[in-house]
């Protein structure tokens, strides 16, 4: 029915939450700083636990991590998308994501009413007119109808996409994409109160479009945007 690639899913999904984890708020903080250029060191505190065999909170970690993980999904192009509903004074809008893994962009998203499968295929839509994929990209996502419908999965064989899908129960598969919700929801959604479904599209779109894709930094990319991590790669 659907070509199941768990394996390989699995395995960068396991990378990419190590790289976001493996960062503190300091670590953050020290970054930002850095690229405003502003004087700042944690060496010190690390220098002086350590000489008197204290733990400084100093977390151990390869610098080059973001790297490794976005070489080895550069072998493995990978997409993954999910959809989420945002409430509004007159009723539910729902909204579906595709997430470039490499560089966490979203690529491709839609707004609607309605939560038929048609909000999903116009995201991927998207997406596949933003990155002009090669055969060999691979499409996570839950096992939501939307996602398994045979109009959705249609469009994946028109365009030589394989197919992967979360184990029964397992949300740890598709992490990226639900990390991704929460920051929208407490970045953006949970700061509003939206009267219309029209007034949450729009502040939607500007998130996603003029802050999260250009500007927002992340400990998984070198803390990096995924634009500028992208112009990096190139």
């Amino acid at each position: 029915m659907w070509n199941v690639r768990s394996s390989l899913s699995d395995f960068c999904c396991t990378l990419i939450g190590i790289a976001k984890h493996v960062a503190n708020a300091s670590d953050a903080d020290y970054r930002a700083h850095q690229a405003q250029g502003v004087e700042n060191t944690r060496a010190p505190v690390h220098q002086v636990a350590d000489e008197n065999r204290l733990a400084s909170g100093r977390r151990h970690h390869p610098a080059d991590l973001g790297q490794v993980v976005a070489e080895l999904l550069q072998e493995h192009h990978q997409l993954v998308v999910a959809t989420m509903n945002i409430h509004t004074a007159e009723g539910f809008l729902y909204l579906a994501a595709v997430m470039d893994l490499c560089s966490r962009k979203i690529v491709g998203w839609s707004m609607a009413e309605h939560l038929r499968a048609e909000l999903c295929t116009e995201a991927l839509h998207m997406a596949i007119r933003t990155r002009k994929p090669g055969s060999g990209l691979l499409h996570h996502s839950d096992r939501g109808v939307q996602y398994a419908c045979a109009e959705y999965q249609k469009l994946l064989g028109l365009f030589d996409i394989g197919c992967s899908m979360s184990r029964v129960g397992n949300c740890y598969d598709n992490a990226a994409m639900e990390s991704f919700w929460g920051t929208l929801k407490t970045e953006r959604v949970y700061q509003e109160k939206y009267l219309t479904r029209e007034e949450a599209r729009t502040s939607i779109f500007v998130w996603i479009e003029g802050w999260y894709n250009r500007r927002r930094r992340h400990s998984a990319l070198g803390y990096k945007s995924p634009e500028a991590f992208e112009a990096g790669l190139n």
